[in-house]
Order: structure tokens, then C-alpha cells, then sequence
């Protein structure tokens, strides 16, 4: 297949400015014109939000302590810099090259070794440009949210082109992954895997098995991967995970300790590891991770408000010690954070009123009275200027924040609060659901509550009531106990720690202590 070169664009991103120089060098010669270069992901990163390019060939090694490049490859699919069609080239050395295509997600198309060479290279650009030619409809179905439509055109495609299948049945799998198919998706990787050794379907099957409830096998399954080398997030995020859910905090943090040191730069598990370590009340370990999740998330897909909050929640108990200038260190830290979190989500009047109640939380806890008490008129402040739906969606954690001191205030706005809820499909689940869980009627409060759980999966009051029910369900009931386990596990799995109010911490915690032990009973047979 002949390629017009002088119509692509290309991104080189390498900091090694003699590599750089050498492979515009060769893609110059291929007649390629137009050519961009970035030395670091965040410069690369935007240059992809004002211009596309057709090619992206980035040097996994980039500077020390900075991000890599499949870094790159893995955020820019976050934000969608990518187009279908679009090629993404790791530039590694081939020995190691093995050990990057582990991930189930987010390897790149294929890879080019030093010293550059014009024949390989164009042999390269050639050999996947022609795949590429051939699944771009599907590529297209894909990129236009039509996943039925994707996954029959894969088995078309797989009949009239078998050399694809492996390639193909990778993006199906995925698929199935994301609509929830974990059934199909895990018939599918064990059948991939037989006779073969892949390890990105390795981290498929050990994802499927773990949204089926298997935890123990999931843990071996993704265990494997780790012991290969294989560079993977996936893997190691899926994990920590499963041991979560099996209630083992020791295992999950050393784990996520391990990937963060082989990883470091990558924010999802800094993230991972300093809610898990906060949960399992590892302080130092939770500080680090929180700050360093911080700085390698800012400005990225990857910036998530829990990070900040978190990183507060752990430092806000310094504030008290009986050292004073250490407690002013932890201050001034906690003031530092909370600027930072406001400031780099200046736009959303949601996360800036998450910020403010986690704030008012810490100085209220602090004894700081009269800081609480202003920062309280900001609270209701940023409130009122909310829409009526989001006013409704966050009034919980108004009042699971507020404390003693105006809990009472907050109960007579209830009423009208649930008024307003009622107007909206989730809200009228929601206060239908907790009006059953009140009065014990379990099955039907957990059907009600998990349908507006699914509807507003962020309400943390709406996911604590949900496994509650569920809890009782367990307790009372014999129909489907699994199901209702599993689900219960994964939205307490998915709960951020750091996001939780203090009076929601002891709550979530008896909740993961209830579904553990149901995990080590009958209900916890694999279907």
C-alpha cells in the first residue's frame, strides 16, 4: 500500500535532542513536511488539544522523573486527543519492548528501536497503516458510541481476514468490558489464551473475573502478569482492587507500594495507593501518595478532586498536635491544598463546594471556630448558586458535613429538599429507597437505591444507603444474595476514601467489615 507521507502530520516526542534530531531527520526523508517536536507528555499533551496529527512517535525514556511515554499514549486516550486511525509508535529498545505491551488499553500500535533506520520505519508505517485501512469502519462505530454495531462488524471481519483475530478479539474484548459483558468478555480471553501467551488478554481475564466477584482468581490471574515484569496499570490497579474487596488493606497497599515504585509518575495509582493507605490509616505512606498524585495529575484527564481532599483529611489531625510549629507546617500545607484545589477547578461550582465542606470539616475538627463559621457563609454561598438539580444532589453532604453545630439548621430544609428530589428520576428512587431501607423493607430499598445509584454514581449518600440495604438483603433474604453482594462490593470499591465526611468514614468502614464477611461465607461461591 502506497502512503502520500507528504500529507501526514507528525509528533515526535523525545528529550534527547540527537534521537530527535535523527528520526525528523529520517521521517523527513520518507517526505513527511509537516513535523512537530515535544520534549516532555505535558508539552506533547498540548500541542494534541490545538492540533491534530496523524502520527505520534514518543520515546517511552523520557527525562528522569518525568512522565513516559506510554504515559502519553494513556492520557491522551483520556481526553480523546486521539482520531481513529491515528497511529501511536513507542520508540523502546526491542528487548524491552515486551515487557509495554502488557496493557489491555493502552499499547501502542507498534514500536521502532534506535539506531533509526528509513527501510524499518517505513515497513512499520506501512505494516499497521494497512490494518488500520481495513478496521477503520469499525474504528469509526467505535468512535460514534455503537458498540452492538462494533462488535458484530469484529466477528465480519475476523471471517474474512482470520491473520486478524488475535488483534480483533482484543478491541472486542474490551468493548465487552465496557458494556458490562464480563460473561462474553471472559469466554472470550480464556479462549485467546489457550496455546498462547498474551498478556494483555491475561489482564483482560483478570479483569472479567474480578467484576464476576471471582477476587481469588483474579488475584492469580493479574498476579502473572505482574511476576512476567509486564509494565501494566491495568494489572496492578485491578489488584489492588481485589484485595480491597477481600477487606485486605495490608496486601492492597503494598502492592499499589510496589507499582507506585515501578510507576511513579502515573497519578491513577498515587491516587489508589493514598486512599488505600488512608483507609488502612498508613499516614505517611497516604501523604506521599496524595502528593505526589497531585502533582503528576495537575492539568491532565487524570485531576481528580479526591486527590486534594484526601491529601487534606490526612493532614488535618497534624493540625492539632501539641508541637507547634509542627502543626503550623500542617496548617499552612492543608491551606496550600485547598487554594490549589480550588484554583485548578475554578470551573465547576461543584467540586468548589466539595472543597469548602471538606475545608470546613478540618478547622471545625481543628477547633478553629470562627475560620469554620466564615468559611460555612462560603459554603452556603457557592450552595445558592448551584441549579436546583445539583442544589438537591448535594444537599446530603451538607448535612453529613455540617456537624452538630448545623445539622439542625439544615434537618428543617429537609422536607422541601426532598420535595425538590422527587421531581427527578434518581431523586424519587432515592427517597423512595430510603424510606424503605428506614422501614426495613430491604429487597425493595436496594432495587430502588441501586437504580439511583446507577443514575448519580458520585452521590456518596445514595451509594452508602445502597449497601446498606443491600447489608440487610443479606441478612434477611435468600434470592439472589450474590448479585446484591457483588454490586454492594463494587460501589463500596468505587467510593473515593478521601471524598468521604468524617461522620461517613465510620459508616463506609462497618460496610466494607459487613461485605468482607459475606465474602468469606456461602454468598461467596463463584456462580
Amino acid at each position: 500500500m502506497e502512503i502520500n507521507y507528504s500529507e501526514k502530520s507528525v509528533l515526535i516526542v523525545d528529550h534527547n535532542l540527537e534521537d530527535l534530531g535523527a528520526l525528523r531527520s529520517v521521517l523527513s526523508n520518507l517526505g513527511i513536511k509537516k513535523i512537530q517536536v515535544a520534549s516532555s507528555v505535558n508539552m506533547a499533551l498540548n500541542l494534541m488539544r490545538f492540533d491534530h496529527y496523524d502520527i505520534c512517535l514518543a520515546a517511552y525514556d523520557l527525562a528522569k522523573h518525568e512522565k513516559s511515554g506510554l504515559q502519553l499514549l494513556h492520557e491522551a486516550n483520556a481526553e480523546g486527543l486521539r482520531r481513529a486511525g491515528d497511529l501511536f509508535i513507542l520508540i523502546v529498545d526491542a528487548e524491552r519492548s515486551s515487557l509495554l505491551f502488557g496493557s489491555l488499553e493502552h499499547s501502542p500500535d507498534t514500536y521502532i528501536s534506535k539506531p533509526f533506520d528509513v527501510a524499518r520505519i517505513r515497513h512499520r508505517l506501512e505494516k499497521i497503516s494497512r490494518v488500520k485501512q481495513v478496521i477503520a469502519p469499525l474504528e469509526k462505530r467505535l468512535s460514534e458510541n455503537q458498540s452492538e454495531a462494533f462488535l458484530s462488524g469484529c466477528d465480519q471481519l475476523i471471517s474474512r481476514f482470520p491473520g486478524l483475530q488475535v488483534f480483533l478479539s482484543r478491541q472486542k474484548g474490551v468493548v465487552l468490558l465496557r458494556c458490562g459483558r464480563y460473561r462474553e468478555a471472559l469466554a472470550l480471553f480464556s479462549q485467546l489464551l489457550k496455546g498462547r501467551e498474551l498478556p494483555w488478554a491475561e489482564v483482560g481475564l483478570g479483569m472479567s473475573q474480578y467484576h464476576l466477584g471471582a477476587y481469588r482468581e483474579a488475584l492469580q490471574t493479574l498476579g502473572r502478569v505482574i511476576d512476567q515484569q509486564h509494565i501494566c496499570v491495568e494489572a496492578f490497579y485491578w489488584l489492588g482492587q481485589a484485595h480491597r474487596a477481600l477487606g485486605e488493606m495490608n496486601q492492597a497497599v503494598a502492592l499499589m507500594r510496589k507499582a507506585v515504585m515501578l510507576q511513579p509518575t502515573v497519578p491513577s495509582l498515587q491516587g489508589e495507593l493514598g486512599d488505600l493507605a488512608a483507609q488502612d490509616a498508613q499516614v505517611d505512606i497516604a501523604l506521599g501518595a496524595y502528593r505526589q498524585a497531585l502533582r503528576f495529575a495537575r492539568g491532565t484527564a487524570f485531576q481528580r478532586p479526591g486527590h486534594y481532599l484526601g491529601l487534606v483529611r490526612v493532614l488535618a489531625p497534624r493540625m492539632k498536635v501539641s508541637d507547634k510549629e509542627r502543626a503550623a507546617e500542617a496548617e499552612a500545607e492543608v491551606v496550600t491544598v485547598l487554594e490549589s484545589a480550588l484554583l485548578d477547578h475554578e470551573g465547576s461550582l461543584e467540586v468548589q463546594l466539595q472543597v469548602k465542606l471538606c475545608a470546613f470539616e478540618v478547622y471545625q475538627e481543628a477547633g478553629f471556630l470562627v475560620r469554620a463559621e466564615q468559611i460555612w457563609r462560603d459554603v452556603q454561598a457557592v450552595f445558592t448558586q448551584l441549579d436546583e438539580e445539583q442544589q438537591v444532589s448535594w444537599f446530603d453532604q451538607l448535612l453529613a458535613s455540617g456537624g452538630v453545630r448545623y445539622r439542625s439548621e439544615l434537618m428543617q430544609q429537609q422536607p422541601e429538599m426532598q420535595k425538590q428530589m422527587a421531581r427527578y428520576h434518581w431523586g424519587k428512587a432515592a427517597v423512595a429507597g430510603s424510606f424503605n431501607l428506614s422501614q426495613g423493607h430491604y429487597a425493595k430499598a436496594f432495587s430502588l437505591l441501586r437504580q439511583a445509584q446507577q443514575l448519580q454514581p458520585a452521590h456518596l449518600g445514595i451509594a452508602l444507603d445502597m449497601v446498606e440495604a443491600g447489608i440487610g438483603y443479606l441478612k434477611t433474604e435468600q434470592e439472589n444474595r450474590r448479585g446484591v453482594l457483588l454490586r454492594s462490593v463494587k460501589v463500596l470499591c468505587e467510593i473515593r476514601f478521601g471524598e468521604l465526611a468524617a461522620s461517613q468514614v465510620a459508616r463506609y468502614k462497618r460496610q466494607v467489615e459487613s461485605c468482607v464477611e459475606s465474602l468469606a461465607g456461602p454468598d461467596a461461591r463463584n456462580a
